[in-house]
């Protein structure tokens, strides 16, 4: 809890503007033109839904859970875990498991993706602008880039990220724009044209809903559960905000232009793929594009910009792993090994993801961009129920955590094996799974290892989190619930909101289907 009061400070008062661009940036970077553009390309929009029914856990972020972090004013997100359940041995050595996994497991797996599309984006380039043959000179300067990304985020902090995000976003977004306005200047008909071109599985790409209605629907009802409470990453910043009229803000930012303008242009260059290049790698497209349609000079921009993207986003992804250990894992050492300084420590750690997201890289070509992508929500799946459950129900205990965290490592393992079999087709059926399961054990460790009453009433009285799930300890029950009555109807009518823009923009852009 010391470290966590020194080191919070550090993280206060960027506007929040800036803080909605850094969240976007977030979920921003080599890989994510790489996937949606090859989705498009291989399904058409409709392939998209597997992360549009992600967004009402971002919206029910925004209405029922951003507030509590502000007030919680956490450094990290397992800080959490000892302001609800107490400051308990226990508690501390969970704590510090779940910083491991958030900041080192999973970290890894997403920063791998990253370092993968890099890799793929620098070996097209340097086979354009060097010939053929220099392919392998990429991966040195992946991990050049891997290892000054290192160095850097161990001598800055959040407020000077957050600035930087704001570039990031812009030079991959940039780099996008460039590459969409030069292939639709190739399209005859343009965007017109476009929605009306066949992808790959037979369908248009304008079409909105796929053929299987009843994968939407459990997308929709199973998806954003595990968004919903917030990762570390949107958590950071939030808790960085002056007050949580900015935290609304700075959120619904995020969630207007993550979901509804920053995706087109790899629509329209998924699309255009599929006049231009039909035989090509659907994942591919954005990159082969680049490399064949434009000039070397603009290729090697491009180069550079996606460089500079890739530094910003392990940036991100290595600081959330150096506050993880620093400030949730080094309390929970052995007293002997306490000597150790917690920035040595956090240094440690630091290096320790890099090393393994590299490792990690050759288990990724098998399944593709898209199969890692999925296996990691079908983890935090099983972990979305507790995560809500702690806020809204005084019963969760660190029982249900503990159960919750076993029960998502069982399921992300069989779906690692499942997608190594490619038939990661079932992702809804595994989502579903695994968020029932999550369901299951919360309820069954919330019964036999209820919080206890103490540390429930400390964190009601800090927090003040509404609903009927804290009557016993609210005298104003009845007012709370009417609160998150609101909240709940302002959440419905967003998300019907959300949807119909999502619809109207692809009927205005590329037509009806």
């Amino acid at each position: 809890m010391a470290l966590s009061r020194v080191a919070a400070p550090r993280v206060r008062h960027p506007g929040w503007l800036a803080v909605g661009l850094s969240m976007a940036s977030t979920g921003l970077a080599c890989d994510t033109p790489l996937l949606i553009s090859g989705i498009v390309f291989n399904e058409g929009l409709s392939g998209n839904w597997f992360w549009w029914a992600g967004a009402p856990g971002i919206l029910a972020f925004l209405f029922f859970f951003a507030p509590l972090w502000r007030r919680a004013e956490v450094v990290t997100e397992n800080q959490l875990i000892t302001l609800r359940y107490g400051d308990t041995a226990l508690t501390r050595r969970y704590r510090a498991l779940k910083a491991l996994f958030d900041g080192v497991v999973i970290n890894c797996w997403a920063l791998a993706l990253e370092v993968l599309a890099l890799n793929l984006i620098s070996a097209a380039l340097i086979s354009r602008l060097a010939g053929a043959g220099h392919e392998g000179l990429s991966w040195p300067l992946v991990v050049l880039l891997l290892l000054a990304a290192s160095v850097y985020v161990l001598v800055t902090e959040l407020k000077s990220l957050v600035r930087g995000n704001s570039l990031q976003y812009g030079v991959i977004l940039g780099a996008s724009l460039l590459i969409a306005w030069q292939v639709l200047r190739l399209v005859p008909g343009g965007l017109a044209h476009l929605g009306s071109l066949h992808a790959k599985n037979g369908v248009q790409v304008r079409q909105i809903w796929p053929a299987d209605r009843g994968g939407v629907a459990l997308l929709l009802a199973v998806a954003w559960w595990h968004a919903a409470p917030g990762s570390g990453l949107l958590v950071q910043r939030v808790a960085a905000l002056r007050s949580e009229r900015e935290v609304r803000k700075a959120v619904l930012l995020f969630a207007v232009v993550h979901y509804l303008l920053r995706p087109w242009c790899w629509y329209v260059i998924g699309g255009a793929a599929l006049y231009l290049l039909p035989a090509a790698n659907g994942e591919s497209t954005w990159i082969l594009l680049a490399t064949t349609l434009l000039h070397p000079l603009a290729s090697a921009a491009i180069g550079v910009l996606c460089a500079i993207a890739f530094f910003a986003h392990a940036v991100n992804r290595l600081h959330l792993a150096k506050v993880s250990i620093r400030n949730d894992v080094v309390p929970a050492l052995p007293a002997a090994w306490r000597r150790l300084r917690a920035e040595g420590a956090a240094a440690g750690g630091v290096g320790l993801v890099a090393v393994l997201s590299l490792l990690i890289c050759g288990l990724l070509h098998a399944g593709g961009l898209r199969a890692v992508y999925q296996t990691i929500i079908v983890v935090l799946a099983g972990l979305g129920f507790v995560a809500i459950a702690r806020w809204y129900w005084w019963r969760t205990g660190i029982g249900a955590e503990i159960a919750s965290l076993i029960g998502a490592i069982g399921f992300g393992v069989g779906a690692l094996a499942v997608g190594a079999h490619g038939i990661l087709g079932s992702f809804p059926l595994l989502l579903l799974s695994s968020f029932a399961c999550g369901v299951v054990l919360t309820l069954v460790g919330s019964f036999g290892f209820p919080c206890p009453e103490a540390h429930a009433r400390a964190f009601h009285e800090r927090l003040r989190p509404p609903g009927p799930g804290w009557r016993n300890f609210a005298a104003g029950a009845a007012g709370a619930g009417r609160g998150l009555r609101g909240a709940a109807l302002g959440w419905l009518a967003t998300n019907a909101a959300f949807y119909g823009l999502l619809i109207a923009l692809t009927a205005l852009v590329l037509g009806r289907a």
